[in-house]
């Protein structure tokens, strides 16, 4: 009896050994070689199911791969282990001579939530968030964030710097995470653009941190412009901003040759223009 209450207890251990390794918060280099499983249809989508594999997905588009008419879908919850994150999809990469590596494709978060990471200034690209530039067809839904902080040069979003996609939809920001740069600024997306959005609740703090006449801070996207429509959203999270345009929902709506639509939307968080003189400017 002894010897079987011995051996329960060694594979017990292993057990727990392999759960604790599974769900392991990522080292901030490592990078897998491979998704989880997929082909990257919509049957069978790529999935990602360790920090390491999402890494993956941001070198390689890094690396020039669009991932344009593949289908991605999270597999498990991510932690990225409070490191610096590369963001997915990138504008003017240093090195590239300017040219845009956007994110293409169709991403599928499951209702998961992808945690802990920062996006610096630093990091090469001016548009900052979990994924930086998504364009073309691309769809972004039933992703959750936690515990982010996302501090950018021109275009910043928890979720995403710039979404020029197709449709934007179940997007949930948490309390803990923030969102500041000197452009456009909204807890869910820096600027929202020609895109259908839908369903995205903000709980982040946003910061609008440069004292000029076309700096938007909002509390879901800093501009809903090029023909966009954001609807059924709401913001919970407080805006700062000490430049032009401040808002509950959206900083500006229009621009980017299109008028911007807001329907349906409610914003519960404080708006605050910070700057110490009174600029005359919008909030």
């Amino acid at each position: 009896m002894k010897k079987i209450i011995s051996l329960l207890t060694v594979i017990s251990l292993v057990l727990s050994m392999l759960v604790v390794s599974a769900f392991a918060a990522w080292d901030g280099t490592t990078v897998a070689t491979a998704f989880a499983s997929g082909t990257g249809t919509e049957a069978d989508p790529y999935v990602i199911a360790t920090p390491e594999q999402l890494a993956f997905l941001a070198q390689s588009v890094k690396d020039g791969e669009t991932y344009e008419g593949k289908f991605l879908a999270l597999g498990a919850d991510i932690d990225l282990g409070g490191k610096e994150w590369l963001p997915i999809g990138l504008y003017k990469y240093e090195g590239t001579s300017g040219n845009d590596l956007p994110f293409k494709g169709s991403f599928d978060g499951k209702g998961y939530t992808v945690s802990n990471f920062v996006v610096s200034a630093d990091t090469n690209t001016t548009y900052a968030g979990l994924f930086a530039l998504v364009t073309g067809d691309s769809v972004i839904k039933n992703v959750n964030i936690a515990k982010a902080s996302v501090t950018g040069k021109n275009y910043a979003g928890v979720l995403v710097g710039k979404f020029a996609g197709k449709e934007l939809t179940g997007i949930v920001i948490g309390e803990d995470c923030s969102s500041s740069s000197t452009a456009s600024i909204g807890g869910v997306a820096g600027r929202i653009v020609g895109a259908e959005a839908k369903y995205l609740v903000n709980h982040a703090s946003v910061n609008g941190t440069k004292v000029d006449s076309s700096t938007f801070a909002g509390g879901i996207a800093g501009t809903v412009g090029g023909g966009a429509t954001l609807s059924y959203s709401v913001n919970y999270g407080k805006v700062t901003n000490i430049g032009a345009f401040t808002g509950g929902i959206s900083g500006i709506t229009g621009g980017d040759s299109g008028t911007g639509t807001l329907d349906n939307v409610v914003n519960y968080g404080e708006v605050y223009y910070a700057h110490e003189s009174d600029k005359g400017w919008y909030v």
